[in-house]
């Protein structure tokens, strides 16, 4: 079995664009899902992923999975829930286009 914290096997799941732990991963109680992962990402995978991560926590984890465009659509419409999590404290995991510190 491998370890799921390991940040390559998120990669695994599909073209991640972005990916990050928040909430329960860095204690921040303000942030309204504990992983998020932005890209064009296998659904079934991605939920393998999450069910292993859920194992190895042994914590039911709130996530939130979308595409590129609807991760910038929501950040231009000032979204409340990506308005949130963007404040909250993360820890990333991926960010290929440096998608956060734009």
């Amino acid at each position: 079995a491998t370890k799921v914290d390991d940040k390559s096997d998120i990669t695994a799941i599909g073209n991640v664009e972005l990916a990050f732990y928040s909430g329960q991963f860095t204690r921040d109680e303000s942030a309204d899902a504990d992983l998020v992962i932005v890209g064009d990402v296998n659904h079934t995978k991605a939920q393998k992923y999450i069910t292993e991560l859920e194992q190895s926590e042994g914590k039911e984890i709130r996530f939130a999975l979308m595409t590129l465009k609807e991760f910038e659509y929501r950040q231009q419409v000032k979204d409340r829930f990506i308005t949130n999590i963007l404040a909250a404290k993360k820890q990333v995991l991926v960010d290929k286009n440096k998608i956060l510190e734009k």
